[in-house]
């Protein structure tokens, strides 16, 4: 009998704030896994009962250890366990007669060995799990620390950090070196606060997703930083995306998997799926999280994100005594999305009366040793910027300087109610500095350009989300198509769906197609050609064949009876005479569409994120495009605006090369209707090639297209 249990964040609870724990296989022994785990569970304050259990020892350190979970002398919430892979099915089943709640298994030995044995005994773990209402973090894992309840059900030295405190930080990974040390340590080591960090392992229960929806809903929580080998659950990584948005949190990623040698280390680790790293791209953008290169750079934004100060602006402000380094942060602004603004009137007046003359004042601002000579200048100087209204984050770059003027710095940055930090290249004249990124009494010093323009790059890109989330209507069908007739076409169809049928199901979403027959003989192409009138294109229709070209099965420009009846004979000889011999339903009698600009709708299927929509450039101008921009369908009219806005498209589509514009509320209106087919028929179509689809300023029509079925 399988127990009912929630699986949401409140499920969570007991894992991360338990009030009685237990640890299966501890040991006094440090070197084996039982024993680190057991002495930073004692060594790191955790407030309730913990309980050793281990038939071996009667006591370990002086604290009664129990032979089995039935002799505790309570029931725990959340039980660790660090024994051989074969015993900890049998343990699981304890646990569900105790009624614990939630386990930590440290076990290796399950589905990441990718042996059949090792995917069954994870199977079993599962199974035995959801019997019993239990929740599971890993097997293969390295656990969880909670900082504010000072428990830590791992075996992770992070935890001895002089530096480590409760904050408004969450962590979460797969592996348990990647997110506790290269992310936890560093940011605990920076001077930052963490509130939760937790490594997944096999995610065989709870998976990297579960834990961030966990931290999401802690309203303790700021920011939550993810570094992950790969995403299971796309749809459920969109939902708790969407959570983050309504509270305007951020979720940083640093998603792995971008080289092949990187998918498959990734693979070995944990058995991850890394999925195609184009997609990953596409859907974090979608649903607003922001996907960093590196560990640091996780740590670098959460030292701006943490502040919780409102972004009013975009605009960037700096002032330094060096021309230098403004010169290096305005070339490099650009990089990560920043401008440096023009100042106000009323600060131009107020900076005029404080720099001298002979300096042009500016945005990023350049001081002079007067300025620093004269009484409260610095001060004075910083306060103006910062009120500025087109300032958003400030932002001033110190070279070397005396503790006083240093102070001067912070004070302005920790009282600014915008986002503040320092870019400290330099040291300190007359104290000794840190040499490394580090928070200052809640303000964070960068050591480089690039490391505090890159966080603030995250914040403005966050922000930019947020508002235009909250502007966009939502993706809404339009009334007049009709899904159950175009799934009851797809079904009826083969495994793959020829020119004719495909354009059938995209008219059933009001997409634009060409006019035209289906001819089974040169003469019927004949008479086709009399109703469609002059020029048509003869077409192969088959659907075995999809590049009609590469297989002589396409004849263009076609203006006469006798061009059209010999064209259909052609085809069909070059039908005849391939060795595949493809099934043949007849030859597509087609009108021929005038000239405008070749875009390119697409659809495919991906493992993690499930359909994926592309738009792209055909034609002479695929070479200025590059890749498709991807999407996950549906889409509303505010998205498919948002995506002609995007650089090439915009310039193309609003008229290039004597093109004329096209007419963008149609199009976008296409693209619309397109994701709602996607998303529609995704249990069904795995693939869906239009292309090309011409636009022009006066008309839109998809002139070829192919899809294929699920279980082709």
């Amino acid at each position: 009998m399988t127990v009912d249990v929630a699986c949401d964040a409140e499920s969570l609870r007991p894992l991360f704030e338990p009030n009685a724990v237990a640890l299966v296989g501890a040991s006094p022994d440090f070197t084996r896994y039982g024993g680190r785990v057991l002495h930073f569970l004692n060594g790191f304050g955790f407030a309730g009962p913990i309980w050793p259990v281990n038939p071996k020892y009667s006591e370990i350190g002086g604290v009664e250890c129990y032979p089995t979970l039935d002799a505790l002398p309570g029931s725990p919430d959340h039980v660790g366990i660090a024994v051989a892979a074969e015993r900890v099915v049998g343990v699981l089943d304890e646990c569900g007669r105790l009624g614990v709640k939630a386990v930590t298994v440290f076990t290796a030995g399950f589905g990441e060995t990718g042996r059949t044995e090792g995917k069954d005994l994870q199977d079993r773990l599962v199974a035995a799990a959801r019997a019993h209402g239990i929740r599971l973090l890993g097997p293969n894992c390295n656990g969880l620390i909670n900082w504010r309840n000072r428990l830590s059900m791992g075996a992770s030295a992070t935890v001895l950090e002089q530096a480590g405190r409760p904050g408004s930080i969450g962590i979460v990974s797969q592996s348990g070196g990647l997110g506790q040390v290269n992310v936890m340590w560093r940011a605990l080591r920076a001077g930052l606060g963490v509130g939760y960090q937790a490594s997944c392992g096999n995610e065989a229960d709870i998976d990297v997703v579960d834990v961030a929806e966990f931290m999401v809903e802690d309203p303790e929580i700021s920011v939550v930083l993810m570094a992950v080998e790969g995403i299971r659950d796309g749809a459920k990584l969109r939902r708790v995306a969407e959570k983050a948005t309504r509270v305007g949190k951020a979720i940083l990623m640093l998603k792995l998997g971008r080289s092949e040698g990187g998918s498959k280390a990734a693979a070995l680790h944990t058995g991850s799926i890394t999925g195609a790293d184009d997609v990953h791209d596409a859907a974090l953008a979608q649903m607003g999280i922001l996907r960093v290169d590196d560990a640091q750079h996780l740590v670098h934004a959460a030292m701006l994100f943490q502040q919780r100060r409102p972004l009013t602006a975009e605009g960037l402000a700096s002032i330094s005594v060096s021309g230098g380094c403004l010169a290096l942060l305005a070339d490099s602004a650009n990089r990560f999305g920043l401008c440096f603004p023009e100042y106000s009137p009323h600060t131009l007046d107020a900076l005029t009366a404080i720099i001298p003359d002979f300096i042009a004042v500016a945005n990023p601002t350049d001081l002079s040793v007067e300025v620093l000579g004269k009484k409260n200048g610095l001060a004075r100087v910083l306060d103006a910027v910062s009120q500025d209204p087109r300032v958003g984050i400030l932002m001033p770059s110190i070279t070397m300087t005396p503790q006083h003027d240093l102070n001067i710095y912070h004070v302005a940055a920790a009282n600014c109610p915008k986002p503040a930090a320092l870019i400290w290249s330099g040291g300190c004249t007359d104290a000794p500095y840190n040499e490394t990124d580090h928070m200052l009494d809640g303000v964070p010093v960068y050591r480089d350009v690039d490391s505090g323009l890159r966080a603030a790059g995250f914040l403005v890109r966050h922000r930019r989300f947020l508002d235009s989330h909250a502007r966009a209507m939502p993706a809404q069908r339009p009334p007049d198509i009709n899904p159950r007739r175009a799934r009851d076409i797809v079904e009826a169809a083969s495994t793959a769906l020829g020119e004719r049928l495909s354009k059938t199901v995209l008219a059933v979403y009001g997409l634009p197609v060409t006019q035209e027959l289906l001819a089974t003989s040169a003469d019927e192409a004949v008479a086709h050609f009399y109703k469609i009138g002059t020029p048509v294109a003869l077409k192969v229709e088959s659907a075995d064949v999809v590049h009609k070209t590469d297989v002589g099965g396409l004849r263009l420009g076609l203006s006469n009876a006798r061009e059209v009846f010999r064209a259909y004979q052609d085809i069909c000889d070059c039908m005849a005479g391939l060795p595949s011999k493809p099934g043949l339903d007849g030859i597509l009698v087609q009108e021929m569409v005038g000239p405008g600009t070749e875009l390119i709708l697409g659809c495919t299927t991906d493992p993690t994120y499930g359909p994926v929509m592309a738009i792209g450039l055909g034609g002479i101008f695929a070479e200025f495009m590059g890749k498709p921009i991807l999407r996950m369908p549906p889409l509303s009219v505010d998205d498919a605006r948002y995506l002609m806005e995007t650089d090439p498209l915009r310039k193309i589509l609003r008229g290039v090369r004597g093109v004329a514009g096209v007419d963008l509320d149609a199009l976008a209106d296409i693209v619309v209707r397109f994701s709602w087919l996607v998303s529609d028929l995704a249990d069904l179509v795995s693939e869906i090639d239009v292309n090309p689809i011409i636009v022009s300023s006066h008309s839109m029509t998809i002139v070829d297209a192919f899809m294929m079925r699920s279980d082709g």
